[in-house]
């Protein structure tokens, strides 16, 4: 996200799936769940679901493909 306006609409998205999956029974696995940030000169702001801020990593595996960040 490039804006205030974009990563806060990025927080309230999580909040909204927090909350979807609290009604529907089912817990995140919080320690799986990190921000990539992608992009030179990213701020790297920091995410939460529920109380808890997500950790930031480098790189992450999806299908067997590396994502890094730059």
């Amino acid at each position: 996200m490039d804006s205030l306006e974009g990563r806060q609409a990025l927080q309230r998205d999580l909040g909204r799936l927090q909350r979807c999956a609290n009604t529907s029974c089912i817990k995140f696995n919080k320690s799986k769940c990190h921000v990539l940030h992608l992009g030179e000169g990213n701020p790297g702001y920091a995410y939460k679901l529920e109380v808890s801020r997500m950790e930031s990593s480098p790189m992450e595996r999806d299908l067997g493909f590396g994502l890094m960040a730059s």
